[in-house]
């Protein structure tokens, strides 16, 4: 009995030695400080000294002007205009030449019929046509007005993630040199019995996290310059110098869905889609009133010196199709766009308060954490001066204290780059460009590319 106590003791006396052992030896006990990790050439390529650097303004500027789908998209316009601009004509009348054979070949002329036939348009057709041209070129210029706005978004996306992640890039770079420091101290400590294996192996296993996650900042920051170089068509990775405090919105809830409805490019078609119901009612009205099919103007040539004109026209009588069916659904359509209208002011109302009640959480989450962080950083580094001028705290406490300056200005990044997606949101929401737009600043006014 007291033999198995003895091994069973010696086991667990051996087993703290084998692992250390196994720890240890990787590390080969160097008391040399491990050298700060870099991430291979290949993912640093990125940070040479002709990359351009572009800031927000500049990036929406460029990504409008150089965006080809865009330029398509005004291409198209351009076709919609020039239709718009043919809505206006009628058909073209049809010359005629009758009472032609061969004998006039063979025998004397005889006779000869020459005129001109002409259909007219109904009733309203010509106004039905050109409020349909009118509609087809809003449709093309809503598109673009809101591929822009789309566009608008996501550079503004972009380019709050470079600056996010080149913040977190020199923030992990600081917490990979503090973890570094503090698994060669640990090591020592370790040696000289005033640290346990245990500590030293989480210390080990936070330096090889810190450096996955500088590695993996590092290639999400080369991501998102090159994605915003994409936007605006500069074809190649692009920094952003950073920016202060992001403007802040100082206009009501009912403000901005005012502006919202006069900016909104969907708002714009409806009163075209009105129109043309109206006319297309009145057409299909008009259909009721009898009106000429064809008019057509002769001239009839004889040999016999009695040559004369003729008038001839055709005219439709709605004897039997009273299109009642049509002139129903075309009063039902002009109800229905009414309706729609108010539908979209609803639902234009309802985007707006989403992105504002967004909005104010991470504006009221940012400046809160602000305060905070701000007062935590300037606390510690006053007590990691007054520890560096009377050695009052531990050197691995000190590297503790420095890590969470590197955690607060990581926590703050973050909450800088939720604000600024969630202006872009409400920016979008809106239907404006610019935030002066809607901050206090600007005229209400939406600011489109032409």
């Amino acid at each position: 009995m007291m033999a198995g106590t003895s091994l069973g003791h010696s086991k667990l006396i051996l087993l703290p030695i084998l692992v250390a052992l196994l720890i240890g030896a990787p590390q080969a006990h160097s008391q040399e400080t491990p050298t700060v990790y870099d991430p291979p050439s290949s993912q640093l390529v990125e940070d040479s000294a002709d990359e351009d650097s572009i800031d927000l303004h500049s990036a929406i500027e460029k990504a409008i002007q150089n965006n080809r789908e865009l330029a398509l998209m005004k291409t198209r316009i351009e076709i919609g205009r020039g239709r718009l601009r043919s809505s206006d004509g009628v058909d073209n009348p049809e010359f005629r030449i009758s009472n032609i054979s061969t004998g006039y070949i063979t025998d004397e002329f005889d006779e000869l019929e020459l005129g001109l036939r002409w259909r007219p348009p109904r009733i309203g057709e010509m106004a039905e046509k050109r409020e349909e041209a009118r509609l087809r070129l809003w449709e093309r210029k809503v598109e673009a007005d809101q591929f822009a706005i789309e566009l608008v978004t996501r550079v503004r996306y972009t380019h709050a993630d470079v600056l996010l992640h080149e913040e977190l890039v020199k923030i992990e770079k600081q917490r990979l040199e503090i973890e570094t420091k503090r698994l060669a101290l640990v090591e020592k400590m370790k040696d000289l019995g005033r640290r346990s294996i245990v500590y030293y192996t989480k210390a080990r296993m936070w330096l090889a996290e810190s450096r996955s996650e500088y590695s993996r900042e590092v290639q999400r920051r080369n991501q998102a310059r090159r994605h915003l170089g994409r936007l605006t068509g500069i074809r190649k990775p692009v920094s952003v110098p950073k920016n202060g405090e992001l403007p802040k919105v100082e206009l009501s809830l009912e403000e901005l869905q005012e502006i919202a409805y006069r900016s909104r490019p969907i708002t714009k078609l409806l009163e075209p889609s009105l129109e043309l119901a109206r006319a297309q009612y009145n057409a299909e009205r008009f259909m009721l009133i009898p009106w000429f099919s064809y008019l057509e103007v002769s001239y009839h040539m004889e040999d016999r010196d009695m040559d004369w004109g003729e008038l001839m026209f055709g005219l439709e009588l709605p004897l039997f199709n009273w299109n009642i069916g049509n002139i129903k659904a075309t009063k039902k359509r002009i109800n229905r766009k009414r309706q729609q209208s108010e539908a979209v002011s609803e639902r234009i109302e309802d985007q707006v308060r989403i992105r504002y009640n967004r909005y104010q959480e991470a504006i009221l989450d940012w400046e809160l954490s602000s305060k905070d962080g701000k007062e935590v950083i300037s606390i510690t580094e006053e007590l990691l001066g007054d520890a560096g001028q009377h050695k009052t705290l531990p050197a691995d406490e000190i590297l503790e204290l420095k890590l969470t300056i590197a955690d607060t200005k990581k926590l703050l990044a973050e909450k800088r780059h939720r604000l600024a997606y969630t202006l872009a949101d409400l920016l979008s929401a809106v239907g404006v460009n610019k935030v002066e737009q809607i901050s206090g600043t600007g005229n209400g006014h939406a600011n489109r590319p032409e």
